[in-house]
């Protein structure tokens, strides 16, 4: 099965190296460096845990068999915090890259922190009209 990024729940940035998600509807955010970065963009296309493998053997020094074993839990991870979902049937799969670098490998996994989980679902972000984010209340009329 080919799963793809969860883009109604989730909203995600690659700042230097580093991929930083957010479940919206959890206020739970992620962090993922590394082999698990790679996977994140790719999974902006369908992909399944065969393809995945691929994709790191093609960016890393592991074998395709050592990525598929890897990429497999690692795509589970990520179901169980919503923010993948199925591929919609007939999607494309995502397409290996052609080998850029060959770079040390580390198995592929992710940090979770819900330390701003409260103050994320109180404020949400997705919820930003056009005078942007954070906005002072109103006052309050005198009685």
């Amino acid at each position: 099965m080919a799963w793809v990024i969860d883009r109604e729940a989730v909203s995600s940035d690659f700042l230097e190296g580093e991929v930083v998600a957010i479940h919206l509807g959890t206020g739970i955010y992620y962090s993922l460096r590394g082999s698990a970065a790679v996977l994140w963009q790719a999974l902006a296309q369908p992909a399944d845990a065969a393809q995945l493998g691929a994709i790191l053997a093609a960016q890393f020094a592991v074998t395709p068999a050592q990525a598929e074993q890897d990429a497999t839990p690692f795509l589970f991870r990520l179901q169980v915090e919503g923010l993948v979902r199925p591929a919609a049937s007939g999607a494309g799969p995502a397409a290996a890259p052609a080998p850029v670098s060959v770079l040390p490998y580390t198995a592929p996994e992710f940090e979770r922190f819900a330390d701003l989980q409260d103050l994320l679902l109180l404020d949400p972000i997705h919820d930003v009209g056009a005078q942007g984010w954070p906005q002072r209340p109103p006052p309050h009329p005198k009685p």
